[in-house]
């Protein structure tokens, strides 16, 4: 078995660099672009990229980490944005290999590296987060910080609605609630009576550059700002539309955009990552229209099986989703430090101190977090 560190993507080993690129299985925020920009332009001043290459005969992995300096303290976390949605190490393997890796074999070798890691960079705490609830991920995560004798502990960070089971449109639609099936058909009717609309959904690289000004007008009219940061935003969109990932969709009214959307379908999965809309055509219910519409778009044109509207518990997400899932977090201490110990002591006393305030939890999964 061997380990490597590395500082910057481009450092890592060119085979490797192309393993991880043209992996075929890459959710849109595990994928070769989205960490070569987030090193690029979304790191905190005070932390440092840590990539982490585990190799073992035919098959290896890379952990996306970085060490924060924060008051003369180090702290290892994943890497990842406020855009983030699952972290995952990156597996690689030689797909002409006789025998396949199975899912113990990265298991071991996650385990290994995070062991690697917490040996050689000795952090006072550990926060590596948002993991699936359900991810296999977690045990080996967990069992390598365990390993070097650090105190652990999960925590719920954020819902996800999704529906895994996407079949035929006809299908999908039969599902929807009826309350949700009335409303689109009464605003179409309210529109085609009303007003000249269309919907359209570009996909390629040379044909964004005006519909994202306009999605970009609009995120601006909704959210005012930016809640991180633009030019990575910029440079992902257009990574993944070169790549052939990026649908962006925009509904007009009397040639007006007046809602827009960002998704990601590869993998056979369709991501929902950014809506916008104008308020002032909040009567026809512009941003359901087109998420109707996308989604028609992608089950028909992409083929995709799984919707994934991300992070958040939004209560109009469960009326097109059929299944939550929860996403959490693994927090850990070192305690032979007295940082690490005075962090675990706060959080564990807090953790006690609101599972006495809501008892009975109405969390699932956790009884308290």
């Amino acid at each position: 078995m061997n380990i490597s560190t590395y500082k910057n993507i481009e450092s890592i080993p060119e085979k490797v660099q192309a393993q991880w690129q043209h992996g075929q299985e890459r959710t849109f925020d595990s994928c070769f672009e989205w960490y070569k920009w987030l090193i690029a332009s979304a790191m905190k001043p005070e932390s440092i990229p840590l990539l982490v290459l585990v190799e073992k005969d035919n098959h290896s992995i890379i952990l996306p980490l970085q060490i924060c300096h924060s008051n003369n303290q180090k702290q290892l976390s994943a890497l990842t944005t406020v855009y983030s949605h699952d972290f995952a190490p990156i597996t690689i393997f030689n797909r002409t290999s006789a025998e396949l890796p199975c899912m113990k074999s990265f298991a071991d070798l996650v385990q290994t590296g995070i062991t690697f890691v917490i040996k050689n960079h000795l952090p006072s705490t550990i926060d590596i987060n948002p993991i699936n609830q359900n991810s296999s991920w977690l045990e080996p995560i967990i069992s390598g910080i365990k390993n070097s004798g650090m105190i652990t502990d999960t925590y719920f960070r954020f819902g996800n609605w999704l529906n895994p089971a996407i079949s035929t449109i006809d299908n999908y639609s039969s599902t929807l609630p009826s309350q949700l099936k009335n409303t689109l058909k009464r605003k179409q009717n309210k529109l085609n009576r009303e007003h000249v609309w269309e919907v359209k959904i570009y996909t390629k690289l040379q044909d964004i550059e005006s519909p994202y000004a306009e999605y970009k007008y609009l995120y601006q009219l909704r959210w005012e700002k930016e809640e991180g940061n633009n030019s990575f935003i910029d440079s992902i969109v257009a990574d993944l539309a070169e790549k052939g990932d990026l649908r962006l969709g925009i509904l007009y009214i009397d040639t007006k955009p007046v809602a827009a959307q960002i998704w990601f379908n590869s993998n056979k999965t369709a991501s929902i990552f950014k809506l916008a809309y104008d308020k002032n055509y909040k009567q026809f219910s512009p941003g359901s229209l087109l998420t109707y519409d996308m989604i028609e778009y992608s089950i028909t044109h992409d083929h995709i099986t799984k919707l994934d509207f991300l992070s958040g518990d939004d209560n109009y997400k469960k009326q097109w989703m059929s299944q939550r899932d929860e996403k959490w977090g693994i927090i850990a201490f070192n305690k032979r430090s007295a940082y690490g110990i005075f962090s675990a002591i706060k959080h564990f006393s807090g953790k006690f101190a609101r599972c006495l305030r809501n008892f009975p939890s109405k969390k699932t999964g956790q009884p308290c977090t």
